[in-house]
């Protein structure tokens, strides 16, 4: 199915007036001794949830913060966000210590029109991950409709992003149609050349992404993570980075697909490597495949920055 062919119900759709609306948001901002460094992310979500907290919805927000891998670590708490969040929305923002149970549903029936409820990190019950049907039942307690903001993490089959959409009513955000209808635009009438780059750690995470566009786009740049896997792949030795081994196949399979499409995909060609993964250490700048044994490659350097 193309992405333009996909049914899907903006929440702009429905009279939000009285209802709760489960709202699934990435609020995953960074953060520095306990503040935030960059609220680009979180300003963006609450532009598009005003119009509906001014035609009465009440919102329960739904979001994570990094990886406390179900342990209640108090870094990572959402609580810190409230004021920034209260802020960007012109609303009152209540907060849930829980994300379900008892006590996140009464404090959600209590909300009236125009305001809204955070909830602690989903991320916090060990189901979150693991898409348990049973938590995402406890979510749903909270709304009457659920609404997925969150583009960012719309990919995860988990129990806040898959599991309670299938238990409810449920539609998409303001975010989630932006970065649809942008996607639709760039995939099925691209502006030629059209370039894609793709980043993050792994190519296993990203094998339908990267099959699907090596048939659409004109060039891939490859970084990140993942181009250490490309570039082990071609036998260059990658010391300690960050790379999946198991995955040469999957490279191969990629590659040819995207010579049968006549899409270029571009590799670092020179590498910055460290010792360590650590704010001030020491680097230098090496060919993509001379990365000693000790060390790991961290970005691409100053030769394939000008390339790119």
């Amino acid at each position: 199915m193309s992405v333009a062919n996909m049914d899907i119900r903006p929440v702009t759709d429905l009279d939000v007036r009285g209802l709760r609306l489960l709202v699934r948001a990435d609020l995953n901002v960074p953060m520095q001794d306990g503040r935030v460094t960059d609220a680009t992310r979180l300003e963006r979500f609450a532009a598009g949830m005003r119009p509906l907290l001014a035609a009465g919805a009440r919102l329960v927000i739904l979001t994570h913060m990094g990886r406390p891998e179900g342990d209640m670590d108090p870094t990572y708490s959402v609580d810190k966000l409230r004021p920034l969040l209260s802020k960007a929305m012109g609303a009152r923002v209540l907060f849930s210590d829980i994300s379900c149970g008892q006590s996140a549903v009464t404090l959600s029936e209590s909300l009236a029109d125009g305001e809204a409820l955070l909830c602690e990190n989903v991320r916090y019950n060990p189901g979150e991950e693991a898409n348990d049907p049973a938590l995402a039942a406890q979510f749903a307690l909270l709304g009457d409709v659920y609404v997925n903001d969150a583009f960012s993490c719309a990919h995860r089959a988990h129990a806040s992003t898959e599991a309670v959409a299938r238990m409810m009513p449920a539609c998409a955000g303001p975010l989630l149609m932006e970065e649809i209808e942008a996607l639709t635009t760039a995939l099925e009438t691209p502006t030629r050349p059209c370039v894609a780059i793709v980043g993050g750690a792994k190519v296993s995470s990203k094998i339908a992404v990267l099959r699907n566009l090596v048939q659409r786009m004109d060039t891939i740049i490859i970084g990140g993570g993942m181009a250490n896997t490309f570039l082990f792949a071609d036998g260059c030795n990658v010391g300690r980075s960050l790379h999946e081994a198991d995955c040469l196949e999957v490279v191969a399979e990629i590659r040819a697909t995207a010579k049968d499409a006549g899409c270029r995909l571009m590799l670092p060609h020179d590498v910055i490597v460290a010792r360590e993964f650590a704010a001030g250490a020491a680097w230098e700048a090496l060919p993509a495949h001379a990365c000693p044994e000790d060390a790991m490659i961290l970005d691409a350097g100053e030769r394939s920055t000008r390339a790119f």
